[in-house]
């Protein structure tokens, strides 16, 4: 199934997006850019399957989502309602299926 198939590439996807703006930072970046970034880590943080006893892969995308917010900073204050509804759906629904699946 793709999904499965995906997730080292969305892991390897998070872990550049974290060490770019660790790297250059987010001065450049427009608001366009911004949110499609952001909504890329949630789609990331909503379809993650990686299993938990995995710590080092199941935190990455916690880190990754985090280092993305702390890098916009008071930027990504306008997307954290949608953030935190898609968490606590999440965390109340604790099975492995991701609540979507997109198939380019």
């Amino acid at each position: 199934m793709c999904v499965i198939v995906c997730e080292p590439f969305r892991h390897m996807v998070l872990e550049t997006i974290m060490k770019i703006l660790q790297s250059l930072g987010t001065s450049d970046i427009n608001e366009r850019l911004e949110e499609e970034l952001i909504d890329g880590c949630l789609y990331c943080f909503i379809s993650d399957q990686t299993n938990p006893n995995d710590k080092k892969q199941y935190y990455l995308v916690i880190e990754g989502f985090a280092a993305i917010l702390n890098a916009f900073g008071i930027r990504s204050k306008k997307t954290i309602p949608k953030i935190t509804g898609q968490i606590r759906h999440r965390f109340s629904h604790k099975s492995n299926i991701p609540s979507f699946v997109w198939i380019p």
